[in-house]
């Protein structure tokens, strides 16, 4: 598990008990994608929306989060519901964060939750039709990304041997994960290097 991710859970499982008004949700709207948009706020992630599809789309869009649905679900993943199943715009109906996970049920922390005032902890069986999707942080792993391609001045490919060997003796990481971007999934011209 990330730093990150237990810095997410830890900071949703501190507010087990506390009102909206003390985590800084008041109102008399849902507030579950606010709620979860505070506590990563809180965690150095800037993404914030009050509605769960748009949350949701944000955090992927900013390339540090991945989709793991069909995967098991760890700690410090953020998990949408979808109660009711209808295709509409924003099918999405609540958003949380995942503190646990033992094979069959997930333990997660809340607002809005039930209707309720109060952040709390819950369970809910992996298996409930209600579980439709869950995102994992993965912006603090060493996954080679464009940013650094473009940070390091990729070179041409006659000359990639060379950047390759120079990344390794750097100990980048990821680097077969940076060749198949830059080729776009295709390793032809890496091959016979």
């Amino acid at each position: 598990m990330s730093t990150k991710a237990e810095q997410i859970a830890a900071t949703a499982e501190s507010d087990i008990g506390k009102s909206r008004d003390d985590v800084d949700c008041s109102g008399t709207h849902d507030w579950c994608a606010q709620y979860v948009s505070r506590v990563l706020n809180r965690c150095d992630i800037p993404e914030y929306d009050t509605i769960v599809t748009y949350l949701l789309n944000k955090l992927l869009a900013s390339g540090k989060w991945v989709e793991k649905t069909g995967s098991d679900p760890a700690r410090g993943d953020v998990m949408a519901f979808d109660r009711n199943h209808i295709v509409e715009e924003r099918p999405l109906d609540h958003i949380l964060i995942v503190t646990g996970f033992d094979g069959t049920t997930i333990t997660y922390v809340d607002g809005n939750g039930g209707g309720s005032q109060k952040v709390e902890e819950r369970t809910i069986a992996y298996s409930d039709p209600a579980v439709e999707r869950w995102i994992r942080y993965t912006g603090d792993t060493s996954f080679f990304t464009d940013k650094h391609i473009y940070d390091i001045g990729w070179p041409q490919s006659s000359n990639i041997k060379q950047c390759i060997d120079s990344l390794v003796s750097a100990d980048c990481g990821g680097i077969i994960f940076g060749i198949g971007k830059l080729y776009n999934n295709s390793f032809e011209e890496f091959q016979n290097w």
